[in-house]
């Protein structure tokens, strides 16, 4: 007899193992943030958990949309083999496959976010002005926008649904209108508003904007991602940017969501889970506790060994299978990263295996950074060769435009240290306080970490990968004459506008050995 549950309205729902049909149904994913408490799960009992939200989101999607279609269902509570089951580890690992292969994904969100998928749902007639801000706010709040692991649930999937918990007839509303919502409500707070009293409330910066409501603007960018990106087909630093903002409650949990978003056709198979239980005792890890002091006298030999050697060890090996799937899908965008590098001889260009934070938080877009290894050296490929020199006329005017927008009354020409300041404000990370920049023709270099003076080495700029003020790009110390194969020096941000320099500058492969 297959596991089953009855809901309130009298129907039996049988869980069905898929492989035995002879032909797969549509079905329908089901998103939600799990909360707190969780509870017994009543399907499998046991050790077995689920969300105390399970039955209450199950029965609002059907309302929502199943009655209506009549698909199968994907509910991870019951959907997942059980603890004991020996697929349930295989069934984790294809989440991302999963998601992507459902005709449609429903987020149920909590109650919260009730008001504003309400405004969504009607729509707001005209500019959305202050009074619609407090349903924004509520949203910025609710679990599910700020959760790593719902990021994969959204980004595989090209048909998407959203509505309130217990209110499907009032607040379902598909992506597009959701986006829009959101788009129209946030420059509520770039437009001036007059008060009850009758002052008049300045209007935000859309900077401003965007760090008052980090959430709300990560998941804004995160539907329009999904809306010009095929499922699985987004670059590795894309992916970056948007999952380290959202909350993860383990270390590996950051790469695992990432493996997911990026890897198809299997490939999330290999993310990185471990049994503590079994690891306690292997040999590496006793040889390891004979050279470690965990804890003061009186501490927990287990703790130990699992918060001193086995976390750093799952999220290594989580990073390390992350990079080996960008690999594999020859994107190595995922070199534009604050993390140190390794001291191997020539991979002094690879992040050594830990959490991997992308050079700079703001959106990007593009299909990703294009290289290959050969003969023990990266080709980066696609990249544009700038020239040391002073700003050009166009450059000059480009990075005021894009200063001005947080600095409205920035004088002529703009100063670096404002330049510096504005990409801080968007996330830029660096190892100094200051690490200065290097003025080119088209733009300026802000490299990652401090650089000796008389070890400035040559700027090669990404033409695959952008934000709205630049592109990463590298820096290199050139072997010999060769000026485009040499020794990685470091990473940065180039500011100048890059679609312009891509009309008049040949595109050359890079090799870093």
């Amino acid at each position: 007899m297959q596991p089953s549950i009855v809901l309130n309205d009298g129907r039996r729902w049988e869980v069905v193992d898929a492989s035995s049909l002879p032909n797969v149904p549509a079905y329908i994913c089901i998103s939600f943030a799990w909360g707190d408490n969780p509870i017994q799960n009543p399907m499998y009992g046991g050790s077995n958990l689920m969300s105390a939200r399970t039955i209450s989101v199950l029965q609002t999607t059907i309302r929502a949309v199943v009655d209506e279609e009549d698909p199968a269902i994907w509910i991870d509570s019951f959907c997942i083999p059980p603890m004991e089951d020996s697929s349930r580890t295989d069934a984790l690992d294809r989440m991302g496959d999963i998601y992507s292969e459902a005709s449609k994904v429903v987020v149920v969100l909590s109650e919260s976010s009730y008001a504003f998928l309400k405004f969504a749902k009607d729509g707001i007639s005209g500019q959305a002005n202050m009074t619609h801000t407090p349903a924004l706010e509520a949203l910025e709040k609710d679990t599910w926008v700020t959760r790593a692991w719902t990021y994969q649930e959204i980004a595989n999937s090209n048909d998407w649904s959203f509505v309130t918990e217990g209110h499907p007839e009032d607040t379902l509303v598909n992506g597009m209108d959701l986006l829009n919502a959101l788009g129209n409500t946030r420059m509520a707070y770039c437009r001036p508003y007059r008060n009850e009293d009758g002052t008049i409330r300045a209007p935000d910066t859309e900077t401003t904007v965007r760090f008052r409501l980090p959430n709300v603007d990560l998941f804004e960018d995160a539907l329009a991602e999904c809306m010009v990106a095929k499922p699985l087909e987004r670059s590795a630093l894309q992916t970056m940017s948007s999952v380290t903002r959202r909350i993860r409650e383990r270390g590996e949990d950051y790469f695992n969501a990432m493996i997911g978003a990026i890897a198809g056709g299997g490939e999330s198979g290999n993310s990185i889970r471990m049994d503590w239980k079994n690891m306690v005792e292997s040999p590496l890890v006793q040889e390891l506790e004979n050279q470690l002091v965990f804890s003061q006298a009186g501490g927990n030999r287990t703790e130990g060994i699992v918060d001193f050697i086995l976390k750093p060890m799952k999220v290594a090996f989580a990073a390390n299978r992350f990079m080996q799937t960008c690999e594999r899908n020859c994107d190595y965008s995922f070199i534009y990263t604050t993390t140190d590098r390794s001291k191997i001889k020539g991979q002094n260009w690879r992040p050594v295996a830990d959490v991997l934070k992308p050079i700079c938080l703001w959106h990007n877009w593009g299909t990703g950074q294009p290289g290959d290894i050969k003969d023990g050296g990266l080709e980066l490929q696609e990249m544009l060769s700038v020239q040391l020199g002073n700003l050009s006329g166009e450059a000059t005017q480009f990075i005021r435009t894009w200063v001005r927008f947080s600095y409205p009354d920035e004088a002529f020409p703009v100063s670096v240290e404002n330049v510096e300041k504005c990409l801080k404000e968007v996330g830029f990370s660096t190892t100094d306080e200051n690490v200065g920049a290097i003025m080119l023709k088209d733009g300026y270099f802000f490299h990652q970490k401090r650089v000796d003076g008389n070890n400035v080495g040559k700027v090669f700029v990404s033409s695959t990968i952008r934000w709205v003020f630049g592109a990463p790009a590298i820096m290199m110390a050139p072997a010999n004459q060769d000026l485009h194969a040499g020794t990685f020096i470091s990473v940065g941000i180039f500011v100048g506008d890059v679609y312009e320099m891509e009309k008049r500058l040949d595109k050359v492969t890079v090799r870093l050995e």
